[in-house]
């Protein structure tokens, strides 16, 4: 298979099945990414950060939900998909952290994220 893959891929916990739902154009480099900032504690899901951090790196499995092809209105609509069927935005089940695919609407900020960007203004 080629490294740049276009697909929907899900990271779970093999331990408590908590999953994160994602798609690509090239998960080689998207992985590498994930892992990168998971390795160096600053992952945009606090929840799969927490998680790994806690669990390590060797309880997390990779698996490739469903290949495409390179049509970015397709990848949104399948990862939208696979989100809503494993619903890993509900924090008890997942660690995607918006409800929508590749879109903040719904997502409710931290009242310590809140205080941040306010300060930044």
């Amino acid at each position: 298979m080629d490294n740049d893959v276009s697909c929907v891929y899900m990271i779970q916990n093999e331990v408590n099945k908590k999953v994160y739902i994602g798609s690509t154009k090239d998960l080689k480099n998207r992985l590498n990414r994930h892992f990168h900032l998971l390795k160096n504690g600053k992952h945009d899901s606090k929840r799969l950060q927490e998680d790994w951090d806690k669990y390590g790196s060797e309880c997390f499995k990779i698996y490739i939900l469903e290949i495409t092809i390179e049509d970015n209105e397709l990848l949104k609509s399948r990862e939208q998909f696979y989100i809503d069927k494993y619903d890993s935005s509900n924090e008890s089940k997942g660690y995607n952290i918006f409800h929508n695919a590749k879109s903040p609407l719904g997502y409710k900020h931290s009242d310590e994220t809140k205080q941040k960007l306010s300060e930044l203004q």
